[in-house]
């Protein structure tokens, strides 16, 4: 991805380094619409990170930090009760994950990009 914008934003305890597009950089200017963009972390038999653009943000996050008037970024760390394989292919019921160190957890890196009307993005640590 070609970064025609990074900037940092305090994300709890962490700074966050923002990456965007040309193309990201000029929807996040046109988003007229309320969009969370969440960094999520997946514990349970297996660990998963995806980001997720959402209209209505969780509630029960470790983090959360406005980028605009109506766009937020956040960071849920989330895991499930138990261990089924048959969640690979389907959608289990999650609950957040309580973080003893958040700091340790939380991302140093999100990049985002708007490509055929639809956003996508990645996060590292």
């Amino acid at each position: 991805m070609t970064h025609a914008d990074t900037s940092r934003i305090k994300l709890g305890e962490r700074e966050l380094e923002l990456r965007l597009t040309d193309r990201g950089a000029s929807a996040l200017r046109a988003q007229r619409k309320s969009l969370d963009i969440e960094m999520e972390l997946y514990f349970s038999c297996f660990l998963r990170k995806r980001v997720n653009f959402l209209n209505h943000a969780h509630d029960d996050v470790a983090s959360r930090a406005a980028l605009t008037g109506n766009v937020s970024v956040s960071f849920r760390p989330v895991m499930t009760r138990a261990c089924h394989v048959q969640e690979v292919a389907g959608a289990p019921e999650l609950e957040t994950m309580p973080l003893v160190r958040t700091r340790q957890f939380t991302p140093k890196w999100l990049e985002l990009d708007y490509a055929k009307g639809r956003w996508s993005g990645e996060f590292g640590f």
